[in-house]
C-alpha cells in the first residue's frame, strides 16, 4: 500500500479522488488548501501526490509540485497533475521528463491506476 496525498480545492473532486484512491488500496489524505497540504508532505514523505492544476489560492498546481520536488526526500515520489484545461496537453511530454504525469479531468480509472503504480 502506498501513501497518496491529494490537493484539490473542489470538494466534490477531492472526495471522489479520495474514495477511488482508497478503493485502489492506497492510504490517502486530501486537502483543499496548500499550506496544510505542504505541511503533511514534509512530515509524511508520500509515495505519490495528486495535485489539481488550477487552485484558487492564486497558485497553480505545477508551481506546488515544483516546490515539493525540491524538498529533501521527495525526488522519488510520483507526481500526478490533474487538469480540466486542454492547454496543458501539449506539455505532456515535457512534464513526463520532469516525472510529472498529466491527467485530464475526467480521467479514466485505468489511467489513474497506471499513474499511481
Amino acid at each position: 500500500m502506498s501513501r497518496v496525498i491529494v490537493l484539490d480545492d473542489n470538494a466534490a473532486m477531492r472526495a471522489v479522488l479520495s474514495d477511488i484512491v482508497a478503493y485502489m488500496g492506497h492510504e490517502v489524505s486530501a486537502f483543499a488548501r496548500i499550506d496544510p497540504f505542504l505541511e503533511t508532505v514534509r512530515r509524511e514523505t508520500p509515495d505519490c501526490l495528486i495535485v489539481d492544476a488550477m487552485l484558487q489560492e492564486k497558485r497553480n498546481g505545477l508551481d506546488v509540485i515544483d516546490q515539493i520536488q525540491h524538498m529533501a526526500g521527495m525526488q522519488s515520489s510520483r507526481y500526478i497533475l490533474l487538469t480540466a484545461s486542454l492547454e496543458l496537453i501539449p506539455l505532456r511530454e515535457r512534464l513526463k521528463e520532469r516525472q510529472i504525469e498529466l491527467l485530464t479531468k475526467p480521467c479514466s480509472l485505468d489511467d489513474l491506476e497506471m499513474a499511481l503504480n
